[in-house]
């Protein structure tokens, strides 16, 4: 029962303002996000800005709006609130308390030069060290003398949008992936990129565009 839970994917995920349903998650993410902003500072220019200026406290708001319809033994389904169900919801429940000094792997999401000028054109990486190095690693060109640790040209790179990862990194789309307090991890490379693979489906089923320096491991069927 345990080891079901830890992989456990809702049946679907609802909005608890105006009772719409959603297939997933971050699909339910997006909809609160972009229809329910009243309290969110909306003065931005542009829906990046919008979004870049939403703060934890904004997000975790919107995580507290969403509920998720999980399996269950007895009942066949029952609703919970996502917030208070992250230990038993596919990928959060993955995540470990991270061991000071060790390896820690985590999955995080970029913003790349909008396409269009549409912002929906984002990186997903995964990182085994803290987001600012692995960001600043794949924003190096190869043609930079210090780009050795990273040989070849990455995604991230040629399709940069600002080298300053805060304010490259999208904690709209990474929320609760990595804690921003650092003290989760996944527990190995494999899960992480079994999170990748999740992510990429998700994002991708709602119109973004993915890239990634690792397509053959995360390609969707």
């Amino acid at each position: 029962m345990l080891e079901r839970s830890k992989n456990e994917t809702p049946i679907k995920a609802g909005c608890y303002v105006c009772d719409h349903k959603f297939p997933d998650i971050i699909h339910c993410r997006e909809h609160i996000i972009e229809e329910h902003r009243s309290g969110f500072d909306v003065s931005g220019e542009s829906d990046f800005q919008y979004r870049s200026d939403l703060t934890f406290g904004d997000l975790e708001w919107v995580d507290e709006n969403i509920w998720v319809l999980l399996r269950e033994p007895e009942l066949g389904a029952k609703w919970h609130r996502l917030h208070l169900s992250y230990h038993r919801v596919f990928p959060f429940s993955r995540r470990v308390i991270g061991v000071e000094g060790a390896t820690i792997h985590t999955v995080y999401v970029a913003q790349c030069s909008p396409v269009d000028g549409d912002w929906r054109h984002v990186y997903i990486g995964h990182a085994n060290n803290c987001l600012d190095s692995a960001y600043a690693q794949h924003a190096r060109t190869a043609s930079d003398s210090n780009s050795s640790i990273i040989p070849l040209e990455s995604y991230l790179a040629n399709n940069l949008f600002t080298e300053d990862p805060a304010e490259g990194l999208r904690w709209d789309l990474q929320f609760m992936l990595h804690d921003h307090e650092g003290g989760w991890t996944f527990p190995n490379a494999k899960v992480s990129l079994e999170v990748e693979k999740w992510l990429r489906a998700q994002l991708e089923a709602i119109g973004y565009l993915v890239g990634s320096d690792r397509p053959e491991q995360i390609a969707i069927a």
